[in-house]
């Protein structure tokens, strides 16, 4: 059957659904014979559920319960295989679902009540998670509409009885209640292993029970039992329903009931009238009520009438308990292991009495138990502590690491195998191939976190996969399997994977045919209309004028796939596969003689009427349109003139363009400008995205490009009277940047470039760029280095300034926050000389022991205000910027001709870094607060905050005294001297230790030969080591003569034996310590001052004097040009 065709019927059955009408879904499930159709409804019915919904068709009385039934019965006849069974029960009929139509519909032994059941039977309990995850609310219901359809039995002996009446009784066919044996013993058969039988109540059970007793006795006997399958069946259930029963003696057994009916030959006679047997029994009476006669007319039938001695059939398996002893049931492997090992708990070993089967076969031989025995409900009161036990066995080898460690191996080895299947390739396993796709890409897809992902990436492109993948798009012709393999690439490649990208390309090189598949499958999506494909019966499609059918979805899908497939091969910028891709290369840049093309073909005309088009009678969606017209317009415009120094097509321009279209365009997207943002260009974002706006600045450009070629033409374009194009043109002049480049001549990227053409570039502008503050342009252009590679280490620099500029356009929409960061600088110049001020008054009018004068406390509250406001703005404008620069410090480099050249490896990790959250909410906090602490210029505003609060509050004017030192940061000197101490710090620190070394030496030798030496005025400083050393440092340092200076005169005239000694002491601290090392200090701190002044004054001078992009400078430019000034402001700007 066609697809179409099967579709059609179900939209037909979807259409006629209201009224009830059921000959679609009887021709559907007439037609679902083969496997592909069966597979194909489902499919079908899947995309369209309401077909097979229930809900809307139950309110219409007996119309609508045969339609349930019709619905029913295509679901049982297109569920032929698992999955489909799996779906039917989960999506559209399910348990729940079932019991309550069998309940709304009050079923019995018609054609809706076999339907049912014998969705029931196939499909239903088939599924056995279906049953198993039902709560005993719907167990219950579940049994009591399987017992209430199964009390049909009543007219079946009704049926007997008039048969028994009939004249023609010996002549009569047998009398099997065929839907009885065909659908209901099945259907008991594999419902009984699943019937917890511990929910039900007695008076149902025992009514139920009984109607089978009467049943057997009425209707088994030799002649009914004709198939061996239906014998063993129906024994089987006489079986469980001894378990139900439990009876106390073999007369109330029903499995012994029905081996008397299997040995009789013909049934009992239950007519009415024209009897001989003293027996009438009335089967209008509840089934309870009859079985006493049923056991008065069993005992005179076997008295009068003995049953044939034939023997009965050989039983089926034995039904044995569901739980049993462990010993019993596991292999004799897993005996050993349960006996030996000591993790068993103690009250499991001492259960080993063995239990034998709840019945025992009528050969009196043990059979062996089928697998649904282990299904069976409990019915023992012993059987929840070997439950137990079986359970704690079962969770122990699941958590063994010898089990996990097999199962691993095993995975691993199957994967191996299975990617490397050549018959993959082959088309008769397709269904094969899809399958496993799918399975490879759900695999890597269900693990959500990244690491792990990428690992099973890797694992999967080492077992083989990625070549697999290479080798079934070559090859493949199936549409199927190449979305497959396509969507498996994207998984492969989720993330970005720079090992498999590297495979990929490996493998794309010897496989050429691979990206031409994707290029003819894009071709054929390209090229598929919806009107070639044939659709004979939408014609016949009731009241149906247009069909909407899932293919553009699935098309447009499909080549999404296709295109991010190609994208993640080239994810960080791999050079290699986007080559691959290109093939021969295009060119750099535009095409020469596409554009000399397009300029002759006639197209300036059209052009000028475009742009003099008048826009006031259109509505608002045409001027919008029209807008994006212009602007498309324009930018072909510049497309034309890139990078053409040979001036031809300027000159066509110039003589065919309107000038004053241009011109009066200018002054009409000024207008939409101030209209649409009231004149607010500086920091507002969205002006960058404004297509019309930026076709004025296209025009600008567009105009200093002919003016270049054209000098003549700047009298007519830049503005004279006009007021309104004059301030169009200035605002456009304003924002507009140009720089030049040169652009290499040769169109082949793998050459080196030697030479090139110097042209000019045209840019507006960011509405951010006016954010940069100016201590953030001064800090740039003092950091960037002043060699040959300047552009190189300021793009390496500028992420700075970028966020600086971002974090700028945002205070801007607070302006308290904008107020506050722009006049930052001012506010601490401002409280540093409120500082001095405050001192001087602390100064004159404090006095050591009296009380803070009021106009002190004053000042100094206004002194806290005015350090609060600095430590707010300094939070406002650089902590986050700081935040930002410690969280991406090591993956925001971003370089341009660089040496040093990035692996994809590297790219790989970057984007990692840069995409994965790090930081968690418990530990952003620490984030913030370790960065804060560790940051000098924070730390250093909060310190000044804590002086001035602890002076105004504390009444300590002490702790004012120590703003003053802020002239550091506000003197540029001063900045320099500070910093002449800091850079050289590590030197400074070796020498102040050798100092501190040196100085403990002297002083050990002054405690052990010149004690007596340090006793002055009464007062010996050596008296210990420590107190030596202390001396030693401290007085040889501030003596002039070093320590000399503060010992006691030696005498050598007058006989002291120490005083050459004394002499060379003296001589070597003073040499060694006080002239060398700190001369050697101060004169290291003086070169780093005077380096970095040199450094600061080149560095303004060649700001001054030599333009930064091109290194050229200022008397070349005066000498050879229109002047250094000129070029700064006009071509470099």
């Amino acid at each position: 059957i066609p697809p179409d065709v099967l579709v059609q019927f179900i939209r037909w059955s979807i259409f006629f659904k209201p009224a009830a009408e059921t000959r679609f879904l009887a021709f559907l499930s007439g037609v679902a014979i083969s496997a592909h159709t069966q597979r194909s409804l489902v499919m079908q019915i899947a995309k369209n559920p309401e077909v097979v919904d229930t809900q809307d068709v139950m309110g219409q009385g007996v119309a609508g319960r045969s339609y349930v039934a019709a619905i029913l019965h295509l679901l049982t006849t297109i569920a032929t295989t698992s999955e489909a069974r799996d779906m039917c029960a989960e999506s559209f009929v399910t348990v729940a679902r079932w019991v309550d139509l069998f309940e709304q519909c009050e079923a019995d032994a018609d054609a809706f009540g076999f339907v049912a059941i014998k969705y029931l039977d196939d499909v239903l309990l088939q599924h056995d998670d279906c049953v198993y995850k039902m709560d005993d609310a719907l167990h219950v219901r579940l049994f009591g509409a399987v017992r209430r359809f199964s009390l049909c039995i009543r007219r079946h002996v009704h049926a007997l009885a008039q048969l028994d009446m009939r004249d023609d009784k010996a002549a009569t066919v047998l009398s099997n209640d065929v839907p009885m044996i065909k659908h209901v013993l099945p259907m008991l058969v594999t419902y009984f292993p699943k019937l917890n039988a511990a929910l039900l109540g007695h008076e149902d059970v025992d009514e139920w029970l009984a109607a089978w007793f009467v049943w057997v006795f009425c209707a088994v006997s030799r002649a009914t039992l004709t198939d061996a399958g239906v014998e063993s069946a129906l024994h089987l259930c006489m079986r469980w329903l001894d378990q139900l029963w439990k009876p106390t003696s073999d007369s109330s057994s029903l499995e012994q009931l029905f081996d008397e009916g299997c040995r009789r030959s013909a049934r009992p006679f239950i007519g009415l009238s024209g009897i001989a047997e003293p027996f009438v029994m009335d089967f209008d009476k509840p089934f309870v009520e009859l079985v006493n006669d049923v056991h008065a007319y069993r005992l005179y039938c076997a008295s009068n009438n003995p049953t044939s001695a034939a023997s009965s059939p050989a039983p089926p398996d034995a039904v044995v308990m569901p739980i049993v002893p462990l010993e019993d049931k596991l292999p004799p492997l897993h005996v050993d292991v349960v006996r030996k090992q000591s993790w068993l708990p103690s009250w499991g070993r001492a259960k080993k009495k063995r239990h034998t089967s709840a019945v025992v076969p009528s050969n009196g031989k043990s059979s062996k138990s089928s697998p649904r025995a282990f299904n069976m409900p409990s019915f023992g009161a012993y059987s929840s502590d070997d439950s137990s036990i079986v359970a704690d066995f079962v969770q122990y080898v699941r958590d063994h690491r010898q089990t996990k460690s097999a199962i691993r191996n095993e995975l691993s080895a199957m994967m191996q195998s299975i990617v490397c299947l050549e018959m993959l390739k082959h088309a008769r396993f397709v269904k094969m191939s899809v399958v496993l796709l799918d399975v490879f890409t759900r695999t890597i897809l269900s693990i959500e976190h990244d690491r792990k992902r990428r690992q099973m990436q890797l694992q999967l492109d080492h077992v083989g996969l990625t070549a697999v993948l290479v080798d079934l798009i070559s090859h493949t012709d199936d549409v199927q399997v190449f979305d497959r393999c396509v969507w498996l690439g994207i998984a492969m490649l989720d993330g970005m994977n720079a090992r498999v990208q590297e495979r990929f390309h490996a493998l794309l090189t010897q496989h050429a045919a691979c990206l031409g598949k994707f290029k003819l499958h894009l071709d054929m999506l390209t090229h598929t209309d919806g009107t070639r494909k044939p659709r004979p019966v939408v014609c016949f499609s009731p009241k149906t004028t247009t069909t909407r059918t899932d293919e553009p979805a699935t098309k447009y899908q499909s080549a999404a796939r296709q295109f991010r497939f190609l994208q993640l091969l080239c994810e960080g910028h791999y050079g290699a596969n986007q080559q691959c891709m290109l093939g021969d290369y295009p060119g750099g840049g535009p095409c020469p003689e596409a554009q000399v093309c397009v300029a002759n073909y006639k197209l300036i005309s059209a052009v000028n009427e475009l742009l003099w088009r008048d826009t006031n009678d259109l509505t608002v969606t045409a001027v919008d349109l029209v807008r994006q017209l212009k602007a498309s317009v324009v930018v072909m415009l510049l497309s034309l003139v890139e990078r053409r120094v040979d001036h031809e097509i300027h000159r066509r321009l110039v003589q065919e363009l309107n000038l004053e279209a241009i011109k009066a365009n200018l002054i009409v997207v000024h207008d939409y400008f101030a209209a649409t943002y009231h004149g607010q260009y500086d920091g507002n974002v969205a002006c960058s995205r404004d297509a019309f706006l930026t076709m004025g600045f296209n025009l600008y450009i567009l105009m200093q490009h002919l003016v270049e070629f054209e000098p003549s033409l700047l009298s007519t374009l830049v503005p004279a009277d006009d007021v309104a194009y004059r301030t169009a043109y200035a605002f456009f002049d304003d924002r507009c940047a140009r720089v030049e480049i040169v652009w290499p001549t040769t169109r082949d990227p793998a050459a080196r470039p030697i030479g090139g053409d110097l042209v000019s570039i045209y840019f507006p502008l960011h509405p951010i760029c006016v954010c940069l503050t100016d201590r953030a342009k001064r800090r740039l252009l003092d950091d960037v280095s002043r060699d040959a590679n300047r552009l190189d280490d300021f793009y390496d620099k500028t992420h700075v300034a970028m966020l600086e500029m971002h974090h700028q356009c945002t205070l801007r929409g607070h302006a308290w926050m904008a107020l506050l960061t722009q006049h930052l600088s001012q506010l601490k110049l401002a409280a540093f000389v409120w500082s001095v001020f405050l001192n001087g008054l602390i100064v004159v009018y404090n006095e050591l022991d009296s009380r803070t004068p009021f106009a002190v406390q004053v000042v100094g509250y206004v002194h806290v205000a005015l350090c609060a406001a600095i430590v707010a703005g300094h939070c406002i404008n650089d902590v986050p910027l700081l935040l930002v620069a410690h969280r991406h410090n090591d993956h925001r480099t971003l370089r341009f001709d660089s040496s040093v050249e990035d692996t994809l490896d590297d790219v790989e990790a970057k984007v990692r870094a840069v995409s994965d959250d790090r930081l968690l909410p418990r530990r952003r906090g620490w984030f913030v607060l370790s960065v804060v602490l560790w940051d000098a210029k924070t730390m250093y505003h909060v310190s000044l905050l804590a002086l001035a609060v602890g002076g105004a509050v504390l009444d300590m004017p002490l702790l004012f005294a120590f703003h003053v030192l802020d002239i550091v940061n506000q003197s540029t000197e001063l900045r320099y001297i500070s910093k002449a101490i800091v850079h050289p710090g590590k030197s400074l620190a070796h020498i102040l230790i050798l100092y501190m070394l040196s100085a403990y030496v002297f002083g050990f030798v002054g405690a052990t030969y010149f004690s007596a030496y340090f006793e002055k005025d009464g007062h010996n400083g050596c008296t210990t080591l420590w107190a030596c050393f202390l001396t030693s440092v401290d007085e040889g340092f501030k003596n002039n003569g070093g320590i000399g200076g503060y010992l006691v005169p030696s005498r050598r005239d007058a006989g002291d034996r120490l005083a050459y000694p004394r002499f060379v002491y003296d001589m070597l601290y003073y040499v060694g310590l006080v002239v060398i090392l700190t001369n050697v200090a101060f004169g290291l701190i003086i070169d780093t001052f005077a380096t970095l002044r040199t450094q600061h004054k080149e560095k303004q001078d060649d700001l001054k004097d030599r333009c930064f992009i091109c290194s050229i400078d200022c008397y070349t430019f005066n000498r050879m040009t229109k002047g250094f000034e000129h070029h700064t402001r006009y071509e470099h700007n």
